[in-house]
C-alpha cells in the first residue's frame, strides 16, 4: 500500500500487439538537468478481463494498471493538465492532478507567434 503522488512531466507510449497489456505509457520525471527519472508505467488491459491490482514495486516504481476503454481519457488527460502525478491506495491505481482546479481552467499552451500580412492573414 502506498499513498504516496509521484510526479511525472514527460511520457512514452508503447503498443503491443498479441501480448498483455496492450498499451503502456511509460511515465518520467525530468527535473531540467539532463537526468530522466523512470517514475511508473500505466498499463492498459483488455475490457473484457480483470485488470489486475496496481502497485509499487519494490525499487518503488508505480504500475498503475486500467481497462483499455480508459486510454483516451488518459491521453486527454496527459495532452492537457500540469502537474501530473500517479498514485496507489490498496492496489487501486490513480493519475491525478496537483490539487484542485478551478472550472475552465485552460493549461497555458506555447506556440509560435504567427506573423501577420497586411490583409490580416497568417504569412
Amino acid at each position: 500500500m502506498s499513498n504516496e503522488k509521484r510526479e511525472f512531466n514527460k511520457y512514452t507510449v508503447w503498443y503491443s500487439v498479441g501480448k498483455l497489456p496492450e498499451a503502456v505509457i511509460y511515465c518520467h520525471y525530468d527535473s531540467g538537468s539532463g537526468a530522466k527519472k523512470h517514475v511508473g508505467t500505466i498499463n492498459f488491459y483488455p475490457d473484457s478481463i480483470n485488470v489486475p491490482n496496481s502497485i509499487v514495486t519494490p525499487s518503488g516504481k508505480y504500475v498503475i494498471n486500467m481497462p483499455k476503454r480508459m486510454y483516451a481519457h488518459v491521453m486527454d488527460l496527459l495532452r492537457h493538465e500540469k502537474p501530473l502525478f500517479l498514485l496507489t491506495d490498496w492496489g487501486d491505481g490513480y493519475l491525478s492532478t496537483s490539487s484542485e482546479e478551478p472550472i475552465g481552467e485552460l493549461e497555458p499552451v506555447s506556440t509560435p507567434k504567427n506573423k501577420v500580412s497586411k490583409g490580416g492573414m497568417p504569412k
